[in-house]
């Protein structure tokens, strides 16, 4: 049987925060800090049963490869360009832009 102290208890690192009047949250300081979010920065909120998430919002909608296949047209109508070209310069700038998150290992 658990405990009702066990099924109060709060996660390790929750904080309680107040709903306005308007339905606006204030994210605490620490968690914004450890997520990097930023003023103005957009989240997407969702339920999961009786919880509600914020996670960061994509900047663009998922995409298929079948929706996008074909675009570049519209601003390049040279040859196809080698994957053995422009890989290593694709893979160098997402290193730079996300670091250590980056795996280009292709696993």
């Amino acid at each position: 049987m658990l405990s009702y102290r066990r099924l109060t208890a709060l996660p390790e690192g929750a904080m309680d925060t107040t709903v306005s009047t308007k339905g606006q949250v204030i994210i605490p300081k620490s968690i914004r800090d450890e997520l990097g979010i930023d003023a103005g920065a957009k989240l997407r909120v969702f339920t999961e049963g009786r919880r509600i998430v914020m996670e960061a919002a994509r900047p663009f909608p998922e995409t298929s490869l079948d929706q996008v296949g074909g675009m570049g047209k519209r601003w390049y109508s040279g040859p196809a360009i080698p994957e053995s070209e422009w890989q290593p310069a694709l893979d160098a700038a997402m290193r730079r832009r996300w670091g250590h998150e980056y795996d280009d290992s292709g696993s």
